[in-house]
C-alpha cells in the first residue's frame, strides 16, 4: 500500500497545463523570429506538426552554399513581411507563414530580383578572414586573463 502524499489543494495535479517540449519554442534564430512574428513568442508552436513544416522549409536555408544563402535570406524576407502586417493584429498566422514560405511561385520570383543582392554579401568565413588583428586580440585577452588568474592565487 502506498503512503498518502498530503497537500494543501487536493485537485493540485489536475490545474496544471502540460509543458511544452522546449523545441516547440524555436532554437534557431529564423524560428525565435518567427515565432515572434506571428505572435506566438510566448506560447511557441502549436504541436510538433506544425513545427517540423516549419523546419523542412527551414532544412533548405542551412548551410554556407549560395543556394542555402538565399533560402535563408528568402524565409528571412517572409518573416519580416509578416512582422509588418502584424504590427496592429494577427493577420498572418503561423500556418499562413509556413504556406507563404513554400510558395513556389512567388519564391522563385523573388529569388530572380534579388539572388545577386543576397550573394554580393559577405559569408561569415570571408568576414572572419577580412579582420585584421585578430590574433592579437587574442592574445592580449589570454595575458589579461593569466594576470587576473596570478593577482587572485596571491
Amino acid at each position: 500500500m502506498t503512503t498518502p502524499r498530503y497537500v494543501t489543494d487536493p485537485f493540485e495535479e489536475e490545474e496544471q497545463e502540460p509543458k511544452k517540449a522546449k523545441k516547440l519554442f524555436g532554437k534557431t534564430d529564423l524560428q525565435k523570429a518567427a515565432l515572434e512574428a506571428t505572435g506566438r513568442k510566448d506560447t511557441g508552436f502549436r504541436d510538433n506538426v506544425q513545427y517540423k513544416l516549419f523546419t523542412d522549409q527551414e532544412a533548405n536555408a542551412l548551410g554556407a552554399d549560395p543556394e542555402s544563402r538565399v533560402w535563408a535570406a528568402w524565409i528571412a524576407w517572409r518573416i519580416d513581411q509578416t512582422k509588418a502586417l502584424n504590427k496592429k493584429a494577427i493577420n498572418i498566422s503561423m500556418d499562413k507563414l509556413i504556406h507563404n514560405i513554400g510558395l513556389k511561385e512567388k519564391r522563385d520570383e523573388w529569388i530572380l530580383d534579388h539572388r545577386a543582392e543576397v550573394l554580393k554579401k559577405p559569408t561569415a568565413e570571408e568576414l572572419v578572414r577580412s579582420l585584421t588583428g585578430v590574433d592579437t586580440m587574442q592574445a592580449r585577452m589570454n595575458k589579461r586573463l593569466s594576470n587576473l588568474e596570478g593577482d587572485k592565487n596571491e
